[in-house]
């Protein structure tokens, strides 16, 4: 699958290269503030992610509760709405 992925990517390169609008997308690619907004938001996904996981092993391992109660209590913090 790999491999398949890797040849894919190739023709796909060389097809970019061969027409000029598509070639546009490779250039912008180079540039550095590019890949920095790249980094960016493949990052802050993975960020939230971890607390997310880091206070579900908190709340089970920690606190001793089941992984029931604390799910519920994760997913009640993310789509409840709190009413002052």
């Amino acid at each position: 699958m790999l491999l398949a992925g890797l040849i894919m990517l190739a023709g796909h390169i060389r097809n970019a290269l061969k027409n000029p609008v598509l070639g546009l997308t490779c250039i912008l690619q180079r540039g550095l503030l590019f890949h920095t907004a790249m980094l960016i938001y493949q990052f802050i996904p993975g960020v939230f992610t971890g607390v997310s996981l880091i206070t579900m092993f908190y709340l089970q391992n920690l606190l001793c509760m089941p992984a029931s109660i604390a799910g519920d209590m994760i997913s009640c913090t993310l789509t409840c709405e709190w009413h002052s």
